[in-house]
């Protein structure tokens, strides 16, 4: 999930090599590697502990039967999800991993109008 992520930034790295005026623009497959062993892999690290720290599920157990108020059961799916959201959301649209939902406001809801 690293790798195209990576290769951009390896595209990016050349073109600035280039604006710079370098004869050389380096090779791909090492700042490929940088990328990815210095930048992604501790990156994801990080947030995936503070996900943990927020309570996002971090287990290999199956998913969990519960019982609701109306004796009806529930699944309630778990997993290594806070390893696998840092690697599938680094690098787009800045992560956004803590952003809290918009809630709706009476200011916020669009008036009923007319029906055509």
């Amino acid at each position: 999930m690293f790798v195209w992520r990576a290769s951009v930034f390896c595209a990016l790295a050349a073109i600035t090599r280039a604006l710079r005026g370098d004869a050389h623009l380096g090779n791909f497959y090492v700042d490929l590697w940088r990328v990815v062993a210095y930048v992604f892999l501790p990156a994801s690290l990080i947030v995936g502990v503070l996900l943990m720290a927020d309570g996002v599920p971090m287990t290999l157990d199956k998913a969990a039967e519960v019982a609701t108020l109306e004796a009806q059961p529930q699944t309630i799916a778990r997993g290594p999800v806070a390893a696998i959201i840092p690697i599938k959301h680094l690098g787009t649209n800045g992560g956004g991993f803590f952003r809290k939902p918009t809630r709706l406001t009476p200011s916020r809801i669009p008036a009923p109008g007319p029906i055509s």
